[in-house]
């Protein structure tokens, strides 16, 4: 059965998105200014950050545990009200309450999406990838019906660029296409929440079509820095700031791309086994890293920005390697 179609995005006017909270105004006009790698290698810049984060912790981003826990319950509880301006969206989704979801984020994207269903979105696709510890998993590009795996790069919060891919190339779809989404879907666009809310619907629909890899702007740091924090905040609460660090600390890193189709000619062929390694930064610095060494990564955490250890140096290289024009490794 063929499910909703996707309009094509109205084309809007760029603008700076929310209001950020007042006491990062200084520093994120600075940061304007500032490359990512710059973000990483600046020890001071970096000593801001943290006490960003450590005045938040006791005033914007509220880290106490049962806090959270609490208000997650009460919201996965919740009805949206009759009168509310956004639309009233059923959970779990179907396809006709993502037909829905659609149309509102083509028509009238400034409108917010209520609470309630944000964070069932966000809850779902969490304990979807809770349930298993490795941070490496496998695609296979002809599963059941599939015809073809999509590849989408950065998002960066930019909610008509992902309407756009998914009105060219069609839904995600159990006999049709599955996309792999390779992480950066927040943080530079003021749209993080609703691509966020998207994603994670789509996936919580359709799981096995829809895939979602860790960036390094899947992290409490970049979110301060490059401005999904403070949209989260002004739309939602500093509570729902913490429920989507737990959902990007349970995303996998990489994905291994296979195909019973590709492998048959290979072995036929006498060729090793086809296998694609997807993931968002790039290779390790150190030699001998295994795909096992990959997945047994323990990832529920933030991307430490200075690694003291052999594994928390492979996250960061992970999700962090970024290209250089000076020769890297060969």
């Amino acid at each position: 059965r063929a499910g909703p179609s996707v309009p094509a995005p109205v084309q809007t006017k760029k603008c700076r998105g929310p209001a950020v909270v007042s006491s990062f105004n200084a520093y994120l006009s600075k940061l304007d200014q500032c490359s990512e790698r710059e973000f990483i290698e600046q020890d001071g810049e970096l000593n801001v950050v943290e006490t960003f984060k450590i005045r938040g912790s006791q005033s914007n981003l509220s880290r106490n545990r049962k806090e959270i826990d609490d208000y997650e319950e009460r919201l996965l509880a919740e009805e949206i009200p009759a009168d509310h301006a956004g639309p009233q969206l059923a959970w779990p989704p179907t396809e006709e309450s993502l037909g829905t979801l659609l149309e509102h984020l083509k028509c009238n994207c400034r409108t917010t999406l209520h609470r309630s269903y944000v964070a069932k979105a966000l809850v779902g696709a969490r304990e979807l990838y809770s349930k298993g510890s490795s941070s490496l998993l496998e695609i296979e590009v002809d599963s059941g019906n599939h015809q073809k795996l999509i590849v989408v790069g950065d998002l960066h919060g930019q909610i008509n660029d992902l309407l756009w891919i998914l009105h060219i190339h069609g839904l995600p779809n159990p006999a049709g296409a599955q996309y792999l989404f390779n992480g950066d879907f927040v943080d530079r666009g003021e749209y993080g929440m609703e691509v966020l809310t998207l994603l994670c619907t789509m996936k919580c629909l359709w799981p096995n079509s829809v895939h979602l890899n860790r960036g390094n702007h899947e992290t409490l740091n970049a979110n301060i820095a490059y401005g999904f924090a403070p949209e989260c905040i002004h739309k939602y609460s500093n509570e729902m700031m913490q429920i989507c660090q737990w959902l990007f600390e349970a995303l996998p890193l990489v994905h291994i791309v296979t195909s019973k189709e590709a492998s048959a000619w290979a072995t036929q062929a006498g060729y090793p086994t086809v296998k694609i390694m997807v993931v968002h930064g790039g290779l390790p610095r150190r030699d001998k890293v295994t795909l096992e060494d990959i997945s047994e990564i323990f990832r529920f955490q933030d991307i430490p920005t200075r690694p003291k250890t052999e594994e928390a140096e492979l996250l960061f290289d992970l999700l962090w390697a970024d290209p250089l024009e000076t020769r890297g490794r060969e």
